[in-house]
């Protein structure tokens, strides 16, 4: 696996998954299991505790990958690095019409 592997989180997975369309259901010993009806449920850690935690989320990523028929370099990609638009407003202090 590409580089990045180290660098996701458990966080940044579930901000995934999230973000396209999967629910978590709840939890087993200490980690989430996460379900979309046309994908099945992944099982990620809440966040990195146990020796295997870091497969668990290799097998997400996998099986990520597998069910959006994409390389997994682009699903980590998209994990990493999401395209987020950030937006800023100014208010104008208040002041008479004119």
């Amino acid at each position: 696996m590409p580089e990045q592997e180290a660098t996701i989180g458990p966080s940044e997975l579930s901000g995934y998954l999230l973000s396209r369309g999967w629910q978590r259901e709840g939890s087993w010993r200490g980690a989430g299991i996460w379900a979309l009806e046309s994908c099945g449920r992944l099982l990620i850690p809440d966040r990195r505790e146990f020796q295997d935690d870091g497969e668990l989320l290799v097998d997400a990523v996998r099986r990520l990958a597998d069910y959006e028929e994409r390389p997994e370099r682009d699903v980590l990609q998209d994990i990493a690095e999401p395209m987020v638009d950030a937006q800023y407003f100014r208010m104008h202090p208040e002041t008479p019409a004119g």
